[in-house]
């Protein structure tokens, strides 16, 4: 209830990182179930290219440079809130690779991050 009074697309990280829960808005932008949603990478949620190759998501090489897990990953560290960075992803959409930009807020609430979703676009 407490995520579904944001307006936005709204994803409750925990420290692994792991996708706790989703707000009603983040569901419909997914296009996914919150079952879904819950206890996955956000890689695995948001459908990027590297997160189904055999080391996963947050080992490939390229997590090294994911704007959105650096920034979640930041956010856990120092505590600090993000606002509006933006952030690209290849997204696997109907079996073709898309380069997505995203502009993300992160904060820090007790032991998780919200990651708000601001805008997505191409």
């Amino acid at each position: 209830e407490f995520l579904d009074s944001f307006d936005a697309p709204i994803l409750l990280i925990e420290g692994e990182p792991r996708v706790r829960s989703a707000n009603t808005a983040a569901c419909n932008l997914l296009g996914k179930d919150i079952k879904n949603i819950e206890g996955f990478k956000g890689g695995e949620v948001i459908e990027c290219v590297y997160a189904n190759t055999p080391e996963g998501c947050g080992q490939e090489i390229h997590c090294k440079s994911c704007t959105i897990r650096n920034t979640v990953m930041a956010t856990f560290e120092d505590g600090l809130k993000r606002q509006r960075v933006p952030a690209y992803m290849d997204i696997d959409l109907d079996n073709e690779v898309k380069n997505i930009r995203f502009i993300i807020s992160t904060e820090k609430v007790r032991d998780f991050v919200l990651l708000t979703i601001e805008e997505v676009g191409d």
